[in-house]
């Protein structure tokens, strides 16, 4: 897609005089700025601009008396764009319709992945007088509408539109981010610029990749200038593939080192918000088992997620309760744990441990779920989380955070990590950086990515594995376990 050479100032000043009807016009960005470099090709969206902006300051002469209009503007892949109006004082019903006739007699566009809103502000000949009126009709604002059409949405419906969304919508975007980057899925360096389609194929053959592992740790320290971009990128498609609690963990740890106002970051709370509504549906349903008498019919409650969801780590732990008979499931035991034990690396519901390691990695679970609790601990609950992560051998978790940590001398300072550790030194960086890098590399070797290591690093690798085994030896839980 051609991008905008020189971006279109989002929000812009614009003073004109036209038969003595003075006009202020601004527009801002509802969504996110960056937004438009996706969605639209330079030429298409200034010309739509161009048009839109004449079409109103031509309708605009018609008032001779002081007004004040704001119009939002949505655009979408599918639809046509559409207007929304407010102002004061109010609109009549006549110029109201006027006015969206008017704008939809221009030829229209799509935006390519997502939906995006603009919201335009024109006063006229000054403003209305009565500053304290306020604008009406009340406009509802874009993400509620989007919002409204999950609330309302079934079960199955509610997924459905999550996973469209990140197929066809935000995973593109972010696989184009990465391709402008120099990684591609593809593995072709041409310097064409890459099409729609074919950033749609890549984003579905990303989520569907087999090795998908190989690829994300082979091109991670291509990406040191953008560093949560492919852990964002494998957190999206994690829930693509319904692994949504993993997911979540995973963007909570981006969110904690992610610019607060980067594209990034929308995508992901865009994503937070879907999984919610997500959420509260699968919430009900697991709320009506508790009511349910009938170990079967319970199970057929659980069943009606894992056949929507097979992955859902609330509808899997339930169904290896051992108060609900697991022959009652259309599923066999060891598959519902595999898969649970799978949808999220630092799962905190347990079951029985059969021997001491299991013990004592129940144990180290149970009290990361307390870590982020305390702001006094905040600054040093990252750092933690991943040493926990690596001695319950969830090593690409593990691996995950510490590369996030490892990178942190490159961020901007508009992060929660940063703003929770203001005082930390550039001594104290390249220190821990070292430590994050080794325990990183370290993770990386557990899980057998790492296929040519010199000796010196292998005998490193060895020795803390053995430290970690003290460890865990030492801990009374391991050594109080009794069957």
């Amino acid at each position: 897609m051609k991008k905008f050479l020189c971006l279109l100032t989002l929000i812009m000043g614009l003073q004109l005089q036209a038969i003595a009807v003075e006009i202020e016009f601004s527009r801002a960005a509802i969504d996110h700025d960056d937004l438009i470099q996706y969605n639209f090709t330079s030429a298409e969206f200034e010309k739509f601009e161009r048009v839109f902006e004449d079409s109103i300051l031509t309708f605009c002469q018609q008032f001779s008396n002081g007004q004040e209009i704001r119009i939002v503007q949505t655009f979408d892949p599918h639809l046509n764009p559409f207007y929304s109006f407010s102002a004061k004082p109010m609109l009549s019903d006549s110029v109201r319709h006027a006015l969206q006739k008017t704008l939809m007699k221009i030829a229209s566009i799509n935006s390519t992945y997502i939906t995006c809103s603009f919201s335009y502000s024109i006063v006229i000949n000054g403003g209305y007088l009565k500053r304290d009126e306020t604008f009406l009709p009340q406009l509802e604002p874009p993400r509620q509408t989007r919002q409204n059409e999950y609330a309302v949405a079934t079960f199955q419906n509610s997924y459905s539109r999550l996973i469209d969304w990140i197929e066809t919508g935000a995973m593109p975007i972010l696989v184009e981010m990465m391709s402008e980057k120099g990684v591609h899925v593809s593995g072709s360096t041409s310097s064409i610029e890459p099409s729609n389609a074919m950033i749609q194929n890549d984003a579905k053959q990303l989520i569907a990749m087999q090795n998908f592992d190989s690829f994300y740790h082979s091109n991670l320290k291509n990406l040191t200038v953008a560093p949560q971009l492919l852990v964002a990128i494998k957190a999206m498609r994690l829930a693509a593939l319904g692994r949504f609690d993993h997911s979540q963990l995973l963007t909570a740890m981006i969110y904690q080192f992610e610019s607060r106002n980067s594209l990034v970051r929308y995508l992901l709370d865009e994503l937070a918000w879907r999984l919610a509504y997500y959420n509260r549906h699968e919430g009900i349903i697991l709320a009506a088992v508790d009511f349910e008498t009938s170990n079967e019919k319970k199970q057929a409650l659980i069943d009606s997620i894992l056949a929507v969801n097979p992955m859902s780590s609330m509808a899997l732990y339930a169904s290896i309760d051992p108060e609900i008979n697991p022959l009652t499931s259309n599923y066999q035991y060891m598959v519902l744990w595999e898969r649970y034990s799978s949808s999220n690396p630092m799962y905190v519901l347990t079951r029985r441990a059969s021997n001491s390691k299991e013990a004592y990695q129940n144990y180290l679970r149970s009290i990361s779920y307390d870590l982020f609790m305390d702001p006094e601990m905040i600054a040093t609950a990252h750092e933690k989380y991943a040493q926990l992560a690596l001695e319950i051998e969830s090593y690409d978790f593990a691996a995950d955070i510490y590369w996030m940590l490892m990178n942190t001398t490159k961020q901007k300072q508009d992060n929660e990590f940063s703003m929770s550790n203001p005082s930390i030194t550039d001594e104290q960086r390249s220190a821990n950086k070292e430590t994050y890098e080794f325990k990183f590399n370290y993770a990386l070797y557990e899980l057998v990515e790492v296929t040519e290591l010199d000796k010196k690093s292998t005998k490193k690798f060895k020795r803390y594995r053995k430290e970690l085994n003290r460890t865990m030896k030492k801990s009374d839980v391991y050594k109080n376990f009794k069957p």
